[in-house]
């Protein structure tokens, strides 16, 4: 099935930044010890060693991290024509249906990392790590395996730019009319 396989795409893609994310983020944590730590300033060297190895794999993780985001923007359009196509009910059953317990908890982890909030750099790339793992947690077997979009509960106005929520007609802070969004407070 192609979603099984854009989900399998978007785990390696995955554990490929984190690779290169995990020691940049300790690079530049013993950076910043060795200019702050307790003891006073570490040696110049220690500091340009830390320095360059953080720099050398935050040039590694800007390639991966472009292809991280590809393969996301990839499942999500695979989950949209498999849904569009078969429906929550039918596709979550053919999932079941076709393939083990640990494709389908690979498929699970994929659908929290398609819905996580991820950023260009190994730290941001890092939080997102710890919200998927926390949507992980928060989903039950009845939340399916097949990615869907989170509804919206907040929204930028486009007259200005203050938070409203995301079924609102009307702007509270100036007044405007503004569209309402298809997807609002729908359920996932």
């Amino acid at each position: 099935m192609k979603y099984v396989a854009a989900c399998e795409e978007v785990l390696a893609a995955a554990n490929a930044c984190l690779e290169a994310a995990n020691p940049a983020v300790a690079a530049r944590r013993q950076v910043a010890e060795c200019q702050n730590g307790p003891q006073g300033p570490g040696t110049p060297i220690a500091i340009r060693n830390f320095t360059r190895m953080a720099e050398e794999k935050e040039e590694e993780f800007a390639p991966l991290y472009a292809g991280f985001e590809e393969s996301r923007g990839r499942a999500r359009e695979v989950a949209a024509q498999l849904l569009a196509a078969k429906g929550q009910d039918d596709a979550e059953r053919v999932l079941m249906l076709n393939f083990e317990e640990g494709v389908l908890d690979n498929v699970a982890t994929a659908k929290a990392i398609l819905r996580a909030a991820y950023g260009p750099t190994p730290a941001r790339f890092i939080q997102g790590v710890k919200e998927t793992n926390e949507l992980l947690e928060d989903f039950g077997p009845e939340a399916g395996n097949i990615y869907t979009p989170a509804p919206l509960t907040e929204r930028t106005c486009p007259w200005c730019a203050e938070t409203i929520k995301a079924a609102a007609v009307l702007c509270r802070f100036c007044g405007r009319d503004v569209e309402p969004l298809s997807n609002a407070g729908q359920p996932s």
